[in-house]
């Protein structure tokens, strides 16, 4: 499967406890330009990230450091840009927080209730993408030329990346998978109806459009020989047993599906190479000082 963003937001998704050393406000972690920015702000960034997510068991020692490092990494960069936001005088309206949050209007009968801190996260996110836009995306243009280029270049890697729609259930054991499998490929029972009798939640009926390439080794193997209204084998798959019905695919990709694609992510790897560019000249107007031994944990460099 691809690795964009997944192995960061596993790590985040375990992370139960932040230990951010509540009794440090005062002590600047970073100062740019002269202006001190406290520990408490590194605090609110990593809150905004981890959110409540505290189910999983929480890493600890070296591991913890180390998640917590990279957190680190990333609030400096980001401040970096707000820093640079200001200085160009770079505004977030209250209605495009609204938006970006999907928070209900004032005529609605039902506001959605959001919170401050999520009101304060989106705004932060926004005056980041709000610059990166007025900068980053006019320094990383795209020619039709480039285009071919890179569908020719990467032409298998793009076509093996078909979209496929699927719909899933939990067995509970894979005798059990087997059995609900032969029900269902004999016509003896719906998919709809497999999921009720089992008690499953409805949303594991709603299909779910995904490209081969992004899912897991596990369910990848197992559904990419399959046609539209097939179902795979149990799959043993994070301690559950899954059963995956096809509803569409794998849909082959046409000359206009690939160029789009091609075009996508071209786009994402030059905006990429765009934002690195512009952070390091960044770096080098600003008198940046990161004040690792002011953190209340062992900061750990990332490796080369």
């Amino acid at each position: 499967m691809t690795a964009r963003g997944w192995v960061f937001c596993a790590a985040l998704g375990v992370l139960g406890v932040v230990g951010c050393g509540r009794g440090t406000e005062v002590e600047a972690v970073v100062v740019l330009d002269g202006n001190p920015i406290p520990a408490s702000e590194f605090e609110l960034y990593v809150d905004s990230i981890l959110g409540s997510g505290t189910e999983d068991q929480p890493l600890a020692g070296e591991d913890l450091d180390r998640v917590r490092s990279r957190l680190f990494d990333a609030f400096v960069d980001e401040e970096i840009l707000l820093f640079e936001a200001r200085r160009r005088g770079v505004t977030i309206a209250d209605a495009e927080v609204d938006a970006y949050l999907g928070a209900a209007g004032p005529d609605s009968e039902a506001p959605t209730p959001v919170t401050a801190a999520a009101r304060r996260a989106a705004h932060r996110n926004l005056t980041i993408q709000k610059l990166r836009g007025a900068v980053v995306l006019v320094d990383s243009a795209i020619g039709e030329d480039e285009i071919a280029t890179y569908l020719a270049e990467h032409r298998a890697e793009l076509e093996s990346d078909q979209p496929i729609v699927l719909r899933s259930l939990t067995a509970g054991t894979r005798a059990n998978a087997d059995r609900i499998r032969d029900d269902l490929a004999s016509g003896k029972v719906s998919f709809g109806e497999a999921i009720e009798a089992l008690g499953l939640g409805a949303d594991q009926a709603q299909p779910m459009e995904v490209g081969l390439q992004d899912l897991p080794d596990e369910i990848r193997d197992a559904v990419s020989g399959l046609k539209s209204g097939e179902i795979s084998e149990a799959v043993a798959f994070q301690g559950s047993i899954y059963l995956f019905l096809v509803d569409v695919g794998p849909v082959k990709l046409g000359e206009p599906q690939l160029r789009e694609k091609a075009m996508a992510e071209l786009s994402r790897i030059k905006s990429q190479e765009a934002s690195d560019r512009f952070l390091e000249r960044l770096r080098s107007e600003i008198a940046v000082e990161v004040r690792h031994e002011v953190l209340p944990f062992s900061y750990v460099p990332e490796a080369s």
